[in-house]
C-alpha cells in the first residue's frame, strides 16, 4: 500500500524541469513539454504533549486552513486537461482508512485491496478547461497538512 510519503515523492517526480516564479513560499511551480505543474502544501505541525504513538493512534480530523488559489499567466490559449491530486486527511490517507477499520492486527485480502485502490494517488478531479487571453485560476479549500498537485496539459494541439 502506498503511504502519503510515497505519493509526495510521486508528486515531486511529476514536476517539470523548468522552475517558474511563484509568489507563495508553500508552493513550487514548474513547466515541462507536457504542460505546467504546481505543487502546493500546508504544513501545520501538531502541538501535543502526548507521545507520537498515543497521539497518532486515533483519528485526528484536519482543521480548515483557508482557501487556496492558483493563478497561472502566460499560457497559450487553447484546450487543457486540468488534473488535481491531493494528499491529506481522507485523501490518499491509507492510515486514516486503516484506523476506520478498527486497526486490525491482520488485514484480509479484501481489506488490503480496498485500502490500496482507494489510496493509489489517483487524481481527485480531472477536467477539460479552455484558456483564453487571461490567467488560468483554480480555487479550492485547503486543510492543515494537505498537499495538492495541480497539472495543466495542453490537448488538441495541431
Amino acid at each position: 500500500m502506498r503511504k502519503p510519503a510515497f505519493l509526495a515523492y510521486q508528486f515531486l517526480n511529476r514536476l517539470g524541469s523548468v522552475e517558474l516564479k511563484s509568489e507563495d513560499k508553500d508552493s513550487w511551480a514548474t513547466k515541462s513539454d507536457r504542460g505546467v505543474q504546481v505543487l502546493l502544501w500546508n504544513f501545520t505541525p501538531a502541538i501535543t504533549s502526548e507521545s507520537n504513538q498515543r497521539f497518532y493512534a486515533r483519528d485526528i480530523p484536519a482543521k480548515d486552513a483557508g482557501s487556496l488559489s492558483v493563478s497561472i499567466t502566460g499560457l497559450p490559449p487553447g484546450n487543457y486537461k486540468r488534473e488535481v491530486y491531493r494528499i491529506g486527511y481522507q485523501f490518499n490517507d491509507v492510515y486514516g482508512d486503516y484506523l476506520k477499520l478498527g486497526s486490525p492486527v491482520n488485514l484480509n485480502r479484501t481489506q488490503v485491496s480496498t485500502l490500496a485502490a482507494k489510496n493509489d494517488g489517483h487524481a481527485v478531479s480531472t477536467e477539460r478547461v479552455r484558456i483564453g487571453k487571461g490567467p488560468f485560476v483554480y480555487n479550492t479549500q485547503i486543510r492543515e497538512n494537505d498537499v495538492f498537485l495541480v497539472t495543466l496539459e495542453r490537448v488538441n494541439v495541431r
